[in-house]
């Protein structure tokens, strides 16, 4: 069986019902309901909600690392605390720009 959505799945709308189905499918499997079926979610959108997912859940770790790195480099090089400090204040103001500026254009829809 397949089933069509009368909404975009890519859009907001269409990964909240993917959401929701996953949580719906695994508790039927916990109630054991399914009685021998194996039911699966395919296609595009949900492997791309799950890669957006993991990018997600590692940027954090990321923007940390990259900014200790810097930091220990520059610190290295220049023999000096208050080069690398402001290197990284300097690449914390860039990404905090472009980051605030993706979500005014991705999310908010600014230029539309």
């Amino acid at each position: 069986m397949s089933a069509i959505l009368s909404v975009d799945p890519f859009s907001n709308e269409g990964t909240d019902w993917l959401k929701e189905s996953r949580i719906r499918l695994e508790a039927l499997e916990t109630a054991k309901m399914l009685k021998g079926y194996q039911v699966v979610i395919t296609d595009g959108a949900g492997v791309e909600y799950d890669a957006v997912e993991e990018v997600y859940s590692v940027f954090p770790f990321m923007i940390a690392s990259t900014l200790l790195v810097v930091f220990c480099l520059m610190g290295f090089f220049f023999k000096s605390v208050v080069v690398p400090i402001r290197s990284v204040f300097s690449i914390m103001l860039t990404l905090g720009f472009v980051y605030g500026l993706t979500v005014l254009v991705y999310q908010d829809g600014i230029l539309r």
